[in-house]
């Protein structure tokens, strides 16, 4: 997997690795979730949350439609954001996508 690096130093947490040639991932320094393509590393989808995301994402299924979901928390020092920001953010993939075998 190429060009899927982290120039910044950015903290960064596990990724996800989907069927469909998706990489999910959090990065916590920038609050942001990221969805890259697996053969290119080109970014194809960010959003940032209003906390840092921490830990894996997750990867379901509900009634045939793909979910991603990232757990995002305040820094120690509470500077990424605001205490009530923490918590899920749950994100659907668009109908069709292929996320797992």
């Amino acid at each position: 997997i190429r060009d899927t690096g982290n120039p910044e130093g950015l903290h960064r947490n596990g990724l996800v690795a989907t069927a469909g040639g998706l990489l999910f991932i959090g990065t916590h320094g920038d609050r942001t979730v990221r969805a890259l393509d697996k053969a290119t590393g080109a970014v194809l989808w960010e959003r940032v949350l209003p906390a840092g995301p921490t830990g894996m994402p997750a990867v379901y299924e509900v009634k045939g439609r793909q979910f991603i979901a990232f757990f995002a928390s305040i820094a120690q020092d509470g500077k990424k954001g605001p205490v009530e920001a923490q918590g899920y953010y749950v994100f659907a993939l668009p109908s069709g996508a292929r996320t797992t075998n």
